[in-house]
């Protein structure tokens, strides 16, 4: 009897775990958009233009970054990923407005809704070792940094 309980238990004991690791992987979308915010606001307060990795707005595992610029369909994201990944409230229905999607083992973990542009290669993906933003100049008709993420070399 004592063995039939501990092999039901088993699964349960599995399961218990694999949760205990998603809510450890849980991730805080405003803490994204604060920092990334923050880093807007620096630059402009600053007027000079800076570089940064995006491993330093980040606070959780990645593996892949995803650009998706202005008018990118749901379906066009999709195909990108490689599997249904949906949002009802998902527009990217005017020329300012860009998605960044983090994706970790072939799943998103994060997103970005940018209501700033940023400028990028929105067929490639980006890597934590390689990828940075740079932020320079001002664009004087939104008083916001001009953005590009970009593949650092090596």
């Amino acid at each position: 009897m004592i063995i039939l309980s501990l092999i039901l238990a088993a699964p349960t004991s599995l399961a218990a775990s694999k949760l205990m690791d998603q809510q450890r992987n849980q991730v805080d979308p405003q803490t994204l958009a604060d920092n990334f915010r923050a880093k807007i606001i620096d630059t402009q307060e600053s007027g000079t233009a800076t570089t940064l990795n995006i491993t330093e707005l980040t606070n959780f595992a990645w593996d892949k970054l995803y650009l998706f610029g202005p008018y990118t369909s749901h379906t066009q994201i999709n195909e990108r990923l490689g599997y249904t990944w949906t949002r009802n409230s998902l527009r990217l229905l005017d020329d300012s407005l860009s998605l960044l999607v983090f994706v970790r083992d072939g799943k998103v973990v994060q997103f970005l809704d940018l209501t700033t542009g940023i400028q990028g290669d929105s067929t490639a993906f980006y890597t934590p070792e390689r990828s940075v933003i740079q932020f320079s100049q001002m664009r004087s008709d939104k008083n916001q940094p001009y953005m590009q993420l970009l593949e650092r070399s090596e």
